[in-house]
């Protein structure tokens, strides 16, 4: 397209605005000039600017929410890097420990969490052990797993529970055992939050109660 013709087009289009608002007639088409159509697209806007303002925007209220770009940036108060998952681990590092020693897990944020935990206990071979998170604000065991070892093994311990924590629960983990253990490798708890739950149905299958 030539510099001339890119220089027509927005004053056709300026035209063609001032005819759509009733700002000119056919009549008077012919004789606008160039400077003519400025004012007459100029008045157009000036009339039809409030009715174009952000004012009347539906989300105006959320955009009016960030005092400055960096808040534009979060949603909630979270940035982006915060809003995806982001598991609490607590790792239990490889020394002994006495059977039944409490640890605490500090620092979980209230909300619904899915916990799991993983480990190999050097303890006893063939032995049981018994690990568990529990809440004892609740007084509650969101997390229990019990295992005996085959002969010759070490208890593994392996599991995944669910759990609701409330602002200032003390949650605490510790294991069981036949005598002193020590994690075979470092082990984790593992706190995941979850955004939502939605509730399941349980029914009891026909022809099967005892």
């Amino acid at each position: 397209m030539s510099s001339r013709a890119l220089r027509i087009a927005p004053l056709v289009l300026l035209l063609a605005l001032a005819f759509a608002v009733g700002s000119v007639s056919s009549a008077t088409a012919a004789a606008l000039t160039k400077g003519a159509v400025k004012k007459i697209a100029a008045k157009v806007v000036a009339k039809q600017a409030p009715a174009l303002s952000v004012a009347h925007a539906t989300s105006a209220d959320t955009a009016l929410k960030a005092t400055t770009a960096t808040d534009a940036l979060t949603v909630g108060g979270l940035s982006a890097g915060q809003l995806g998952v982001r598991p609490i681990v607590f790792t239990i590092p490889k020394t002994p420990y006495a059977s039944g020693s409490l640890l605490n897990l500090n620092g979980v944020p209230a909300g619904t969490y899915l916990l799991s935990m993983h480990g190999i206990l050097d303890t006893a071979t063939g032995s049981s052990a018994e690990c568990r998170v529990r809440n004892l604000t609740q007084n509650d065991y969101p997390l229990d797993v019990q295992v005996t070892a085959p002969t010759g093994k070490f208890p593994a311990i392996t599991g995944v529970g669910y759990a609701t924590v409330n602002a200032g629960d003390n949650l605490t983990f510790d294991c069981a055992t036949v005598g002193n253990w020590t994690p075979g490798y470092p082990m984790h708890v593992t706190f995941t939050p979850v955004a939502g739950v939605v509730t399941g149905n349980l029914t009891t299958v026909k022809g099967t109660a005892r």
